[in-house]
């Protein structure tokens, strides 16, 4: 195995927070790569032995170990903040109820699943629905089901805060 000279030089305490970070069975995997990654660098490896051990490229090599000599362990955090949570408004509410009470699961189900609304739908998981656990069945011949529903889940909802109890969890 081919070593660099040492061009990071580790502290006894980033040491051992990195091993921490590094063999970290419950943290992030991104924070566990990166970890990983500073270790080695201080360990004397290539990047091309890095690339093969993380399964990584020169650009991450690159930017992590650029962010860690700049501000050592606090440049190792993310910079992306992620995406919000979506909100879930009243004409999805009811689509997702015109869709659950008049319509069957295309696929031959007896029920819809969260997943399978939602595939349906293009409407994400995260927003907690649960169209399974309906206490009763409810049928509606009525075409406006769905522009009816929105109005109603809208009005209750500016009357009362949130979601004012109507269809919340």
């Amino acid at each position: 195995m081919v070593f660099m000279e040492n061009t990071i030089v580790l502290t006894d305490a980033e040491r051992m927070e990195l091993s921490q970070r590094a063999t970290s069975r419950s943290g992030r995997a991104d924070d566990v790569r990166r970890g990983r990654l500073i270790l080695l660098l201080e360990a004397g490896h290539t990047w091309a032995a890095i690339r093969d051990k993380l399964d990584s490229n020169d650009v991450f090599i690159d930017r992590w170990s650029k962010r860690f000599r700049e501000e050592r362990l606090a440049g190792l955090f993310s910079r992306h903040a992620g995406q919000g949570a979506g909100t879930l408004t009243p004409a999805v509410e009811a689509r997702i109820l015109e869709r659950t009470l008049q319509r069957i699961p295309p696929d031959g189900a007896t029920q819809w699943s969260t997943r399978r609304l939602g595939t349906q739908l293009q409407v994400s998981h995260k927003h907690g629905l649960k169209p399974h656990r309906l206490d009763r069945y409810m049928a509606t011949d009525d075409p406006d089901f769905e522009q009816k529903g929105a109005d109603i889940i809208e009005a209750v909802s500016e009357s009362s805060g949130a979601c004012g109890g109507l269809l919340c969890g």
